[in-house]
């Protein structure tokens, strides 16, 4: 089965509304079951909901527009291509397309041997919308390099706790590992960070909540907190 995905446009285009989709309307639980069933329209509507949520998923790891909608395209497909696999209550459906996103661009990142430089450009996010942090990200960019250079475990584990702002037990859920598992990668994460920001100056500005959590931890674990 082939289905044709369109990437999230971060170039002024908006990606299709749920509304255009016959199957839109229907709860996120019964998309999921028509999806896996090999409804078309019904993930369709599923890409819908959750491409700007994948896509700055994505360019968090990747660091410009191009990058990051391709890697958005290939998460799409690679779920549409193993939604037979998904079970509902095994972890929520976005945390599933979210960790594909982070497996496909750490991926990406090794083939490279690079870690990208933000792009200039960046348009502001909105206060307090977590899809929007990655905007504002500019005078953290020496964090997110940091956190990139993690092991792949750990630089997920710190991605999905404070970018995207799940509980332990959510991470825990979408990686498939216990939540005890995910509270020692997370510590061990955070011990990596302070040796690796040892030194660097982590000027207070103003971010997102879920900005200034990342920010909270990184000042905490290299002993400025």
């Amino acid at each position: 089965m082939a289905m044709e995905l369109s990437p999230t446009s971060a170039a002024g285009e908006r990606s299709p509304s749920a509304a255009s989709y016959p199957a839109a309307g229907l709860d996120e639980s019964v998309l999921v079951d028509q999806a896996i069933e090999g409804d078309g329209d019904a993930f369709a509507a599923l890409y819908s909901r959750h491409v700007d949520r994948v896509y700055r998923h994505c360019y968090y790891y990747m660091g410009n527009r191009a990058d990051a909608e391709d890697m958005a395209q290939q998460t799409f497909l690679r779920a549409w291509q193993a939604i037979g696999r998904y079970r509902r209550g095994s972890a929520p459906f976005q945390a599933w397309l979210l960790t594909i996103a982070g497996n496909l661009s750490i991926s990406r990142l090794r083939l490279a041997r690079e870690i990208p430089h933000r792009e200039d450009g960046r348009e502001e996010a909105t206060e307090d919308d977590p899809q929007d942090i990655v905007a504002t990200l500019d005078s953290c960019d020496v964090v997110r390099r940091a956190v990139l250079e993690l092991k792949p475990d750990r630089q997920q584990v710190i991605i999905l706790r404070f970018i995207e702002g799940m509980s332990i037990s959510e991470v825990a859920a979408a990686l498939g590992k216990s939540e005890n598992n995910v509270s020692v990668t997370q510590h061990r994460a955070l011990g990596d960070l302070r040796r690796r920001l040892d030194g660097q100056q982590l000027e207070p500005k103003p971010h997102t909540r879920a900005v200034q959590a990342l920010r909270d931890a990184v000042l905490r674990a290299t002993g400025h907190g």
